[in-house]
């Protein structure tokens, strides 16, 4: 949350934009297909009830999501599985067109832990020019996020 909207708001406003979040959210069903079992992560959907309740735009929530994406890695866990609801795909190899230090592509593979609940991932890096279907951006995976989100 940024520092100047919370110092902006009464101790009223702040408890009223974090109660009953969760009547807010349109909750995915599991992921659930060939006897897989998986649980989507709704912590960051409380979030985004949050800072809309705070006054921000979607176009802010994404900015400042994608912002501290890369400074924060673990944001991704919470973003990256919705790409198989908004695609319908099934556990597979997913990239967002992000490159490391070195230059090349960055995918998460989820195809190898089916038993566990969580999206788990092991992340690899290819050449760019081995990728040969594209997939959405993580601004792209965030927007469809906040269409879960209710005003």
């Amino acid at each position: 949350l940024q520092e100047e909207i919370v110092k902006q708001k009464s101790l009223r406003e702040l408890n009223a934009s974090i109660d009953n979040i969760d009547i807010q959210i349109k909750a995915p069903q599991n992921y659930n297909r060939d006897n897989t079992n998986k649980e989507y992560p709704l912590q960051l959907l409380k979030l985004f009830v949050i800072l809309r309740r705070l006054g921000n735009t979607d176009a802010e929530i994404i900015e400042i999501v994608t912002k501290n994406i890369y400074h924060h890695e673990s944001l991704k866990d919470y973003i990256i599985p919705f790409i198989f609801l908004k695609e319908n795909l099934n556990l597979c190899v997913v990239s967002f067109g992000e490159k490391n230090n070195g230059g090349y592509l960055v995918e998460y593979d989820f195809s190898e832990f089916n038993e566990d609940k969580l999206f788990k991932y092991k992340k690899q890096l290819i050449s760019s020019y081995s990728l040969n279907r594209t997939f959405p951006t993580f601004k792209e995976i965030i927007g469809f996020m906040l269409t879960l989100v209710g005003y």
